[in-house]
């Protein structure tokens, strides 16, 4: 009963608007007569809002599913992290064990080659030894000729004892001494013997210790590459841990808009809530904002170069606009002809639903805080469009949304200059407030865009409840 007064109210207020039925393509023959017919219409707005609300309730339980999904994700990629980590700890003790063995095999072999190199010196002055006692022993023995004979042993008596005194005295010392030899040389072979085992044994081990060393390297092999499966994980739960934070946020978002739509039909919201376009009445200055819009689409449709450079005098002109305006729908009015030019700026940039994608994503991010703050790489674009986003985006983004945005150009040839833009500073507070404002208002700018391009005046109640119908359909 008190929605039906109230609609009959704003009929009244809205008739003097000079808007006549025909005119109204979409509206009914007449607005309902009595208090059945208006009851059925909010039962229609009522389910309408209902569905809207369960659809977005059943998006966020599949956002819950999928935001625990990752979680499961992450905790087994954290198990998986620990095994891969124990795995290379073993690993790189068994290398470590692997490697001092090793070491000291060398050592070992190194060892044994010293005592052969002394042994074989030995043995060469062992030989040298025997040969010169051999020369020696040779030289000592007198030869068959030089025995007396007895005819001549008579003319000296004594000297026949003599001689054979002397050698039978030096004999055993030559037989001393070979005997000395011959005791040295065994020892040195049966030890030069033992050192050849020894070194047999040692080529041995050696040969052993070539397939641990092939393992070792296959161990080093697999340890590198545990290693790059573990950092590859560790940035796979950092992007998760960012999917995550923004899955968050958007599901505060989507809370936020459901709140809305509940409050579309609830009869004990405060009267602040209630804004009745028809009641407003707007000045001249709408038709001002609405001349420089067109002429900003008349120069950007001839292609002059240098249309761009009058821009920042329109944006100049339409901030100072905003600032006067005291009305929220002059705000409203306001706010949508900055964001019409900007619409209007990236139709002439590109078609490219993957780069506007990007343009929208890094916009986003910026105005929310959220992501990593990358810079934006503009490539081909020509001067009227580089220009159109340095004096046009940029004082917006300040203005509007309190982010600082550094543009850095790069002239390619006459025609084509590349842009580098990048988040410099962002005013949190100014952020959020606009993003409210925003969010409160998603009403009526769908009547200011609906009018705009049907290009009729306020409806009334009936256009409120139309857009309120296209906010639940979205």
């Amino acid at each position: 009963m008190a929605r039906s007064a109230t609609s009959e109210h704003r009929e009244e207020v809205g008739r003097p608007a000079s808007v006549s039925e025909d005119e109204l393509e979409d509206a009914p023959g007449a607005f309902p007569d009595s208090e059945e017919e208006g009851e059925d219409d909010e039962e229609t707005e009522l389910e309408h809002a209902a569905r809207a609300g369960i659809r977005l309730l059943e998006e966020n339980a599949q956002l819950h599913e999928e935001l625990h999904q990752l979680q499961e994700q992450c905790a087994q990629a954290e198990s998986e992290k620990e095994e891969l980590l124990r795995l290379v700890a073993e690993k790189e003790q068994q290398e470590r064990q692997l490697s001092d063995h090793l070491r000291e095999c060398i050592r070992e072999n190194q060892g044994v080659l010293s005592e052969l190199s002394k042994a074989k010196e030995q043995i060469d002055e062992l030989k040298a030894q025997q040969a010169q006692a051999q020369t020696n022993r040779a030289a000592d023995e007198p030869p068959s000729s030089e025995e007396p004979s007895p005819a001549h042993s008579g003319g000296s008596p004594d000297k026949p004892e003599f001689i054979p005194a002397v050698r039978r005295n030096s004999m055993p010392t030559v037989l001393e001494s070979d005997s000395e030899v011959e005791a040295k040389f065994e020892e040195a072979h049966r030890r030069n013997s033992v050192l050849g085992r020894e070194l047999a044994s040692a080529h041995k081990q050696i040969g052993e210790l070539k397939p641990l060393q092939l393992q070792l390297r296959e161990f080093e092999l697999e340890v590198q590459l545990l290693r790059a499966k573990v950092e590859e994980q560790a940035r796979e739960i950092g992007s998760s841990v960012e999917e995550r934070e923004e899955e968050r946020e958007l599901i505060a978002s989507l809370r936020h808009t459901i709140e809305i739509y509940q409050t579309l039909d609830d009869p004990n919201k405060p009267p602040y809530c209630k804004i009745y376009f028809s009641d407003f009445e707007f000045s001249g200055n709408t038709n001002m904002q609405h001349d420089a819009l067109s002429r900003r689409e008349d120069l950007l449709s001839e292609g002059d170069d240098t249309s761009w450079e009058n821009s920042a005098a329109v944006y100049e002109t339409l901030v100072d606009h905003t600032e006067d305006c005291q009305t929220k729908e002059e705000q409203a009015e306001a706010e949508h002809i900055c964001f019409s030019i900007l619409r209007r700026l990236v139709d002439s940039w590109t078609t490219d639903k993957a780069k506007r994608m990007r343009l929208h994503d890094w916009l986003t991010n910026a105005i929310r805080g959220t992501g990593k703050r990358r810079p934006l790489y503009l490539y081909g674009l020509s001067g009227e469009i580089a220009s159109g986003f340095q004096v046009l985006l940029v004082p917006i983004l300040r203005e509007k949304f309190g982010v600082e945005v550094q543009i850095e150009k790069r002239l390619r040839n006459v025609i084509v200059t590349d842009l580098k833009m990048q988040v410099t500073g962002a005013d949190a507070a100014k952020a959020k407030a606009c993003l409210q404002r925003i969010s409160r208002s998603l009403l009526w700018l769908i009547d200011v865009e609906s009018a705009l391009i049907e290009d009729q005046e306020w409806v009334g109640e009936y256009a409120r409840r139309k857009a309120a119908k296209m906010c639940a359909n979205i």
